[in-house]
């Protein structure tokens, strides 16, 4: 469950409280309540449009694991660059990555996809709106954090 949700259900049983202060209601509102606050949080996160999509990569670059796939913006013009890595792969990329302040694209060669202009939007608005996508600085907690 996202934190707008959880925050939203929340807000509404406080207020539902408020109306109805018998025992027995209030009883049940408590293990509702605990029950959405023990709620562990969706870290993962699904795109509704090809714009969101675009405001998340501004913020970093993103990774599918259902579908291995790593994207992040190849140029100031809006290009995309996707590769297909496995999430054994991924792991080593961030924890270079993190060792080296870069990003994984620097250690990346030749076999990624780049989609330019029209082609980045369709891309985007027909395979990979579709995924459950996470920043790549969030996908893997290491010893030292």
């Amino acid at each position: 469950m996202d934190k707008k949700l959880k925050k939203q259900l929340l807000d509404m049983l406080q207020d539902i409280s408020y109306a109805h202060e018998d025992g027995s209601f209030w009883n049940a509102w408590s293990k509702m309540h605990k029950f959405l606050w023990d709620m562990p949080e969706d870290e993962k996160m699904k795109f509704h449009s090809v714009e969101e999509m675009r405001q998340a990569l501004q913020e970093g670059d993103l990774y599918c694991e259902r579908t291995n796939e790593y994207v992040f913006t190849y140029n100031d013009g809006g290009s995309i660059c996707i590769y297909t890595i496995p999430l054994d792969e991924a792991y080593k990329l961030e924890k270079m990555a993190r060792e080296d302040d870069e990003y994984w694209g620097a250690y990346l060669g030749v076999g990624g996809d780049i989609y330019d202009d029209e082609d980045a939007e369709y891309k985007m608005a027909t395979d990979l709106i579709l995924g459950e996508w996470e920043f790549t600085r969030d996908l893997f907690k290491f010893e030292e954090e």
